[in-house]
C-alpha cells in the first residue's frame, strides 16, 4: 500500500488518493500520484507518504500468467474497467 502522511494531507498534499493498493503478483509499474489541493511548500528530504507491506496468504498468482487485462502493460496505461462490463467499449 502507498499512503500519504496525515500531516501533509491536512495541509492539502494528497498521495495516491485513487489507487493506494498494489497487488501481489502485480508486475507493472506503479505511478506515484501526488495532488496538491491548495498551495503547499515541499522541501528536499521531506516525508509525505509511506509504503506499507502486508503479508500475503494462499497460493501466489501472477497477473502475467493469468492473461488478464493488464498483462501487456508497460508504463502508464488507461483503465480497462470497460472490459468487465458486458458490451463495454473503449
Amino acid at each position: 500500500m502507498l499512503n500519504g502522511d496525515r500531516t501533509t494531507g491536512a495541509l492539502g498534499l494528497w498521495v495516491h488518493v485513487s489507487a493506494p493498493l498494489g497487488h501481489a503478483g502485480h508486475a507493472i509499474r506503479w505511478t506515484l500520484e501526488i495532488r496538491a489541493a491548495k498551495p503547499v511548500r515541499v522541501y528536499p528530504g521531506m516525508t509525505f507518504g509511506k509504503l506499507i507491506f502486508l503479508q500475503t496468504f494462499g497460493a501466489p498468482a501472477s497477473y502475467q500468467q493469468l492473461g488478464l487485462k493488464y498483462t501487456a502493460t508497460d508504463g502508464i496505461d488507461i483503465s480497462r474497467l470497460y472490459e468487465e462490463i458486458p458490451g463495454g467499449t473503449r
